[in-house]
């Protein structure tokens, strides 16, 4: 896997699914702006997605509600990045939807459940393996998209 990452996050305001909705609650306080993020890896065109629908590699059609961050990494740290996301899809994961409430509406600290996960959470803790906690320095859990 080769690849500039980038970070894709989906717009709270434009998002009108209803699990970004619950997401959204945090997303309307000052600064906190986004619904959804994910891993995008622009040379394969293919992103990491984690949402109610399951957790896969997609191959996304980013509209205009879309903002897009590059993540200024080594080649070889995109392609341990795409390995780890492949790691956790052997894992049988699951969606988090505890967490997802816990941090989204109730704002406080998500939970560590091994194999469940939701986007925000799992793009700290890849960032986390790759060495970057100080950068994400608290549990990847308590993460959220905004």
């Amino acid at each position: 896997m080769t690849g500039r990452l980038m970070l894709a996050c989906r717009d709270g305001m434009t998002d009108r699914s209803w699990a970004s909705r619950l997401t959204a609650l945090r997303a309307g306080l000052p600064g906190m702006t986004y619904s959804h993020c994910e891993l995008y890896w622009t040379d394969a065109s293919t992103a990491f997605r984690i949402d109610p629908g399951g957790i896969r590699f997609v191959r996304p059609d980013y509209d205009r509600g879309w903002a897009m961050f590059p993540v200024p990494v080594p080649e070889e740290e995109a392609k341990a990045a795409y390995s780890l996301c492949q790691l956790t899809l052997r894992d049988k994961p699951q969606y988090d939807w505890p967490g997802v409430v816990r941090v989204a509406s109730l704002h406080l600290v998500g939970m560590d459940v091994p194999k469940w996960w939701f986007c925000s959470e799992h793009c700290a803790k890849v960032f986390q393996d790759l060495g970057y906690s100080r950068l994400f320095c608290l549990p990847a859990s308590s993460y959220t998209p905004a």
